[in-house]
Parts: C-alpha cells; structure tokens; sequence
C-alpha cells in the first residue's frame, strides 16, 4: 500500500491534476501542464515545462494560449533556421509577430489546423516552471475558455 501511495504522490508531482474551466462558453478540452520527457518531450536533458491539450470534440482550432494572463512565455512559432521563439501569447504579442513579418507557415503546428476528437499536443513553456502556472487561457474557433489549477 505505501509503494502505490508513493507512486501516486510522484505521479501528481510531474502532472497538474484537477482544473476548473468557466463552463458556460467553453470548448471541449483537457488541459494538464506537466514536467519531464514523459509528458514534454524536447530531444535532451534539459528539465522541459508544459502545458498539455486535448481536444475532446471534432473541428476545433486553438487560434492562442495565454498563460498566467500572458506572464508565461511558450514556444509559438520556428524560423526557417529551426530557432523557436516564445511569446507570453498577449494581443501585444500577436501585433508584434505580425509587425515581424511571422506567416501562417512559421506557426507551429498546434495553431490554426483543426484538432478531431483525441488529437493531444503541448507546448513547451520558457520563463514558468509547471508548478507557477495557475490559469490557462485557450482561445478557440469555438470560443475562449480559462482554466484554473489549484496546485
């Protein structure tokens, strides 16, 4: 029994559980952040922080993500030379990308292409660990939600 308990309390560690969305408008999604290759895989030894989504209807498009209300930078969109930028995911920052010249193309994938039923993904957070991260914000075709974590 202390050998499941402990593995439990570990689990919890690398996964936030339990969020509150404002369900009136909100879309269909799982939100969970997490820690470590299990749950962000980034190809190194680096501790990797991120917020994980899934999509729990068909036919939705994440358009933006604002973490901690836009204190929390995530990587959005890869140069042709492969370098991802982050951005905190604020409407200054969506201008200045688009002043910056960032096409559709260079987005990563997770925005703007439609997400079916089950279709997982996550972005990887730069200047947050997982454990400051108290609200996500996800912006839909089908509307924006807030998700709150109580950790």
């Amino acid at each position: 029994m202390k050998k499941f308990l402990s593995v439990v309390c570990l689990a919890t560690l690398f996964v936030g559980c339990g969020n509150e969305a404002n369900a009136d408008s909100c879309p269909d999604i799982e939100i969970q952040i997490g820690s470590g290759p299990k749950y962000c895989f980034n190809g190194g030894r680096n501790q990797t922080h991120c917020v994980i989504i899934q999509s729990k209807e068909d036919d939705l498009q994440i358009n933006n993500l604002i973490i901690n209300r836009g204190n929390c930078n995530y990587a959005k969109y890869r140069e042709p030379s492969g370098y991802t930028h982050f951005v905190s995911g604020t409407k200054t920052d969506e201008e200045k990308l688009r002043q910056e010249g960032v096409t559709k193309e260079m987005l990563l994938d997770f925005f703007g292409e439609p997400w079916n039923f089950g279709k997982r993904d996550w972005v990887r957070i730069n200047n947050c660990n997982w454990q400051s991260i108290l609200e996500v914000t996800v912006e839909t075709n089908k509307g924006a939600c807030t998700y709150k974590f109580n950790q």
